[in-house]
């Protein structure tokens, strides 16, 4: 922290008439651990958020603040508009980024009374404001970003060219209340920073004005604005925007060979989507000297289906090289060439790897559906669960065969072979259905996960549905034979899709923890008092094969997490692990021991959003919902700015990112360690 940032913060405590350090410290680590606890319980009510957030510390008032916004109390507005005011600038931008956590179009005059006010406004503060306003969608709040675009508020700030880039970034939240033509303006704007932030808005709002801007950008000279082109350029925008798909997916193929791996990532993924692009131009990227092109290279051949690519296909499946590039090949080749495909198969099918025999599943479901019950009653869930997602992926809704087979397997053991199973009754049930979806979610009691358990209420729901007359009756009945679930998960999808089952089961939060006081003590002592050593420790991550990264994780900002990251570290539970998810061009996930995606530890963690950005290389929590997190984690190839504000960043790569970019799905950890 820098000298400038410490003196009004200083200044403050001296008018407060604060005590010597260590005594201070002492009363923080005390104050911060109850705001910690509070924050773990989701405890809107908790009387410590209102005392720490007027505390004479400035870090303790920046902790709250940030509560505040996890928590979401209901005058959670009230509590933080004052903090807008608060002479340290970490506090201000906390309670700015915390108000667009809220989702209440209440904060919408509170940060238009902060950007008018004269009192000096701190950059980080003015930044956070822009993004606030843009996720709490009203006509404020685009009135507010548009200004800050169209330089008539701020424009005589020596960082207005950094508060612009944010607003054009962060535009897109806006949805139809959007500054398109602004936006549009921009896209041409000399600073090429903000061209590209407002491309990115303008591809995320699938503008059909935008598509000819696009095309252009694919040859503009930073590798970044023709990666967002590349990835903007959907068919149904060029389509709307009334462009030739033929000259576009020419622009895209050339796209597709550019220097920048990343662009030809961008482009790959986009041209999957073109049903008729020329594979003949894509096969020599099955050779690409990035591992991760090759991947996507086949993947975009598979949804091509052109024959064309079919002995290519064959031959990178026979050849040497990662898992990730031979099962994408395989994976394509069920869908290219079907003749090919089966002469190469077998030896997948009897594979002692789950890996390969799953492969295989995956295959047969995208190629030849009928195949794929042969892999129903294999040895390993993992498998089966893989079998019956792709056969989900690529069967017509209400598939006979599909619902079929489904309700054989509602009995497995498996919890993610029962939730996929479950989904698809759901989707299509009958009337005699109740009491199979009260069975499977009482069975479900016992799992680790809750997705079967999820997947048996939506079949409650949709058997309610097949007679609206009798839907609330269905629904009471329901609820009298349904256990009050302990997963505050369940809890949380009652209030959003079930108010009857939210009023008798009760809300999700607070929640009652495992952890003591004495434990929240000790983690702000280790990971977020500004006199640890300890606060941003760094890891090493040693990838079979592949070499060594380095992680820095930011305690103070996400210390439950990371507490949680480095407990596993701590038992060697990474060590061994696979990279189970690796999207090219977007992120590498691992830290499930089950290896498919469907697994984690026990221990669940509260989400902690942050100011940090996903920019490239930064380490955040995999979830499938919120407050689920546990011991998936990913890492970003590139910037990912729809995920800020929506997924834990707790971390960042400081060394090793060459290893990290040469990262496939299946690669192993040997090793995370301090």
């Amino acid at each position: 922290m820098t000298r400038s940032r410490w003196f009004p913060a200083a200044v403050w405590l001296l008018l407060a008439g604060a005590a010597p350090l260590a005594a201070q410290d002492e009363a923080a680590v005390e104050t911060l651990a109850r705001l910690l606890a509070a924050e773990d319980a989701r405890d809107d009510g908790a009387p410590i958020l209102s005392r720490a957030l007027a505390d004479p510390d400035s870090q303790v008032r920046a902790q709250a603040a940030l509560a505040v916004g996890r928590i979401r109390p209901p005058n959670g507005d009230t509590l933080l508009a004052p903090l807008l005011y608060d002479p340290n600038p970490d506090v201000s931008a906390n309670a700015a980024f915390a108000l667009g956590l809220l989702g209440d179009t209440a904060v919408i005059p509170r940060l238009q009374a902060r950007a008018r006010d004269p009192a000096p406004l701190p950059g980080s503060t003015a930044l956070e404001m822009i993004a606030a306003a843009a996720r709490t969608p009203s006509s404020g709040a685009a009135t507010l970003v548009t200004s800050v675009l169209e330089r008539s508020l701020w424009s005589d700030r020596d960082d207005a060219s950094a508060l612009r880039y944010r607003a054009a970034e962060e535009a897109w939240r806006l949805g139809d209340l959007a500054p398109v033509t602004t936006l549009l303006g921009l896209a041409r704007d000399p600073n090429t920073d903000l061209q590209a932030a407002a491309l990115f808005s303008l591809g995320r709002l699938r503008t059909p004005a935008a598509a000819p801007r696009l095309v252009d950008a694919l040859r503009d000279r930073s590798a970044a604005v023709r990666a967002l082109a590349a990835r903007a350029l959907s068919p149904k925008l060029v389509a709307e925007a009334g462009l030739p798909a033929e000259a576009v997916t020419a622009e895209l193929v050339r796209a597709a060979h550019d220097p920048e791996p990343g662009v030809r990532i961008q482009a790959l993924r986009t041209l999957a989507t073109y049903p008729k692009a020329p594979a003949r131009g894509l096969l020599a990227l099955l050779e690409d000297p990035v591992p991760n092109v090759q991947v996507q290279a086949a993947a975009t051949l598979a949804a091509l289906a052109d024959p064309v690519a079919g002995p290519d296909l064959e031959r990178v499946v026979a050849a040497k090289g990662s898992l990730a590039r031979q099962e994408g090949a395989l994976v394509a080749l069920a869908t290219v060439d079907a003749a090919r495909f089966a002469a190469v198969v077998p030896p997948w099918e009897s594979s002692p790897d789950w890996h390969r025999r799953a492969a295989v599943a995956r295959a047969w479901g995208s190629g030849n559906a009928l195949r794929v019950p042969s892999f129903l009653s294999d040895r390993d869930p993992r498998v089966i669960a893989a079998a019956l997602q792709s056969w989900s992926d690529h069967a017509t809704p209400g598939d006979t065969l599909l619902v079929q087979v489904s309700r054989g397997l509602t009995r497995h053991a498996d919890a993610a072979v029962r939730s996929l199973a479950t989904d698809q009754i759901a989707a299509t049930p009958q009337s005699g259905d109740l009491a199979l979806f009260l069975g499977l979610y009482r069975a479900a009691q016992r799992d680790t996960i809750p997705d079967a358990a999820l997947a048996a209420l939506n079949g409650v729901l949709a058997v309610a549905r097949l007679d609206s007359a009798q839907a609330e009756s269905v629904e009471r009945d329901a609820l009298a034979e349904l256990p009050v679930p302990r997963n505050p998960v369940i809890r949380l999808w009652a209030e959003q899709h079930w108010p009857g089952a939210a009023t008798a089961w009760g809300p999700a939060y607070p929640l009652r923890s495992a952890r003591d006081i004495d434990g929240y003590r000790d983690i702000v002592r280790r990971l977020v008092l500004r006199t640890s050593p300890d606060r941003t420790p760094r890891l090493t991550l040693e990838v079979e094969q592949l070499g060594k990264v380095v992680l820095e994780l930011w305690g103070p900002e996400a210390p439950l997490t990371v507490a949680n990251f480095l407990q596993l570290v701590e038992r060697h539970f990474f060590d061994g692990l696979r990279f189970h998810r690796v999207v090219p061009g977007f992120v590498v996930q691992t830290g499930d021991p089950r290896g498919d995606g469907w697994g984690g530890s026990l221990d669940v963690i509260r989400d902690e959003l942050n100011r940090h950005r996903y920019g490239p290389y930064v380490v955040g929590m995999a979830l499938s919902g919120p407050d689920t997190g546990t011991s998936q984690w990913f890492i970003t190839l590139a910037t990912q700015a729809h995920l800020d504000g929506n997924y834990t960043a707790f971390g960042k790569v400081v060394d090793g990112v060459p290893v990290l970019l040469r990262i496939t799905q299946g690669d192993q950890i040997r090793s995370i360690h301090r």
